[in-house]
């Protein structure tokens, strides 16, 4: 059967109906005539009832895959359908490939071999090739042994794994267009009816429609959702773009009037909701970020010496990073316009500094001073100074200004060393400043300090006890290291000397007390100390080291034998304790 006959089923009811009601009019009615009529009045009404079954299992069909929008749904609730429909042991659906010219089996209910799944049939060859290009239904009770197909071992083995042997398969098109092909089929031999074709091209027809239908959906709602997509990334351009242009007109304004850059960080802080402020670089060294997304970083101006430093609660997107570069624009733009204030500054607190080293200034001088560089001279400094073997001190102080920013402090030059005189409660962390410095300049730095308790009468002293500490970091190896060092007179007296003269004299000075290896020269060394810190007092001295009395005394006696001191000898003790102190810095005690 290659095509199912039509049957006039409504004309068909209609001339039984005539019929019977003849039979029951008539006068001569026969008891075989009535049995006859009876029993094609059933069978009749038999086929009505299948026929009212099919028609309502389409129904149901089309309602439940109406509102069904996914392709692979509809495949799969209208092969069901049909294996149902037909009471048949196997169903499935091919849907039509134009790029292989053939089919590719997409949905099945009932199958049992894993392969058949996917078999790909081409047009003109087996069951499926077949009504895929007559585009007709095809019905054969024993698809292996039917000669009207053309086999391929492949295809046929796919239908053997199966036991396919009974089959029935109709097209599937919608508007004109073939999808494809819905097939079932029986384990056994079986003839199908003309109704069961019939039905099945209903059904068919039904799912042509809903596969199309979800097809539109589907592209429509991909469609749909790459609109969605363009319209929210425009969107968020075209504010990040607003946000862009807001910000600009606020930097502009901001810059034309001279603002801060205290101002630019709050501008941060508003359009990021982050924690942000420029601070200078010396101060974020040790902030610097470690890959957090949510954290900002970029040195600012020239000479580096101003970090914007920003912690966002939630990761930095690239619009906020563009932000954050214009910021720092914006922040060079800032220090470039307050660089010829910032050199006259610099010249004049260089100036002031000079006089105050040399002839000192008068109470009307600094008061002139504290009004135009923020540095009253009334109060107690800190001295710093500056000394690198391979850098001028020109160098030095130009790194300094940067470093020390808006700090009151006069920055400049004495005594061929770079100088900075800092009024106490800056808050100048000497470990960070060391580490900043180093950096900067490329290379260890010796810092040297002293205290300043009155500027106006003790700075070119002060000046020079800093001087004289940096020159004797320097002589002991230790540039580029922290060490707030207190210089006695005393020591200045090596100042000058190579770095193996001093090991030689502090070997000379402590003998075995010099040597680690030694055994007990830590403990030894530490007893020395604490008896020149107790003012030569051994009864204090052994209380600080929480030792007995004879103890001490034991162990002084010990230190006398190995270096040969006596502690009654003044110069000899005033040896051995500059030597203490340089062994100090040579090698600090945890």
């Amino acid at each position: 059967m290659s095509s199912p006959r039509t049957v006039p089923l409504a004309q068909t009811e209609m001339d039984l109906a005539e019929r019977l009601d003849k039979l029951i009019n008539s006068a001569n009615l026969g008891v075989e005539d009535a049995r006859a009529a009876l029993v094609e009045a059933n069978t009749a009404l038999r086929a009505q009832e299948g026929r009212q079954g099919v028609l309502a299992a389409l129904y149901q069909t089309a309602t439940e895959i109406i509102d069904v929008h996914v392709v692979g749904q509809v495949l799969e609730a209208a092969v069901s359908r049909a294996k149902a429909l037909l009471k048949a042991d196997l169903g499935y659906l091919a849907l039509y490939d134009a790029q292989s010219r053939g089919t590719r089996v997409t949905a099945t209910v009932g199958s049992v071999s894993p392969g058949f799944g996917s078999l790909h049939v081409p047009l003109g060859i087996g069951m499926g090739g077949r009504v895929s290009q007559m585009r007709v239904p095809f019905v054969t009770a024993d698809y292996l042994a039917d000669e009207r197909l053309v086999h391929l071992p492949r295809v046929d083995e796919g239908i053997r794994s199966e036991g396919i042997r009974g089959m029935v398969g109709v097209p599937l098109i919608a508007r004109h267009q073939f999808l494809g092909a819905l097939f079932v089929a029986d384990r056994t031999a079986r003839r199908y009816t003309d109704e069961d074709v019939a039905c099945l091209q209903g059904l068919a027809a039904l799912i042509a429609v809903a596969l199309e239908n979800a097809r539109l959906f589907e592209r429509e709602d991909a469609a749909l959702k790459r609109t969605q997509l363009a319209y929210q990334s425009l969107n968020t351009r075209l504010a990040a773009s607003e946000r862009e242009a807001s910000l600009h007109r606020r930097m502009v304004a901001l810059v034309g009037r001279n603002g801060s850059l205290d101002e630019l960080a709050a501008i941060v802080e508003k359009e990021l909701g982050a924690k942000a402020g420029f601070v200078p670089t010396a101060d974020a060294l040790h902030d610097e970020g470690d890959g957090d997304d949510r954290r900002y970083q970029a040195r600012v101006g020239s000479e580096q010496v101003w970090t914007l430093t920003v912690d966002a609660s939630a990761p930095l997107t690239g619009s906020d990073r563009r932000l954050l570069e214009r910021i720092v624009q914006a922040a060079e733009t800032l220090l470039l316009r307050k660089g010829l204030k910032e050199i006259e500054r610099a010249w004049r607190g260089g100036i002031a500094l000079q006089a105050l080293l040399s002839d000192g200034l008068t109470p009307d001088d600094a008061e002139a001073l504290a009004e135009e560089t923020g540095v009253d001279l009334n109060h107690p400094c800190k001295v710093f100074a500056f000394k690198a073997p391979g850098i001028l001190p020109e160098k030095i102080a130009a790194l300094l200004r940067g470093l020390f920013g808006p700090r009151a402090c006069l920055i400049g030059q004495y005594s061929k060393t770079a100088m900075a005189f800092v009024l106490e409660g800056e808050g100048i962390d000497l470990l960070r400043l060391q580490e900043a410095i180093n950096t900067l300049a490329g290379e260890p730095v010796a810092i040297g300090t002293a205290p300043c308790r009155d500027p106006l009468s003790r700075a070119r002293q002060s000046a020079l006890n800093a001087v004289h500490a940096a020159e004797m970091i320097l002589a002991l190896g230790q540039a580029g290291t922290a060490s707030d060092l207190r210089i006695p007179p005393e020591m200045l007296l090596l100042r000058n000397a190579e770095a193996e003269d001093i090991e030689a004299f502090i070997a000379a000075a402590l003998g075995p007390l010099n040597d680690p290896e030694h055994r007990n020269a830590g403990d030894l060394v530490a007893t020395l100390r604490a008896y020149f810190d107790a003012g030569s007092n051994a009864v204090k001295a052994s209380a600080a080291l929480g030792v007995h009395y004879k103890t001490m005394a034991q162990r002084l006696e010990r230190i006398s034998r190995l270096t040969g001191l006596d502690f009654k000898d003044s110069q000899q003790v005033l040896r051995v304790q500059i030597a203490l102190l340089l062994l100090g810095i040579k090698r600090p005690t945890p």
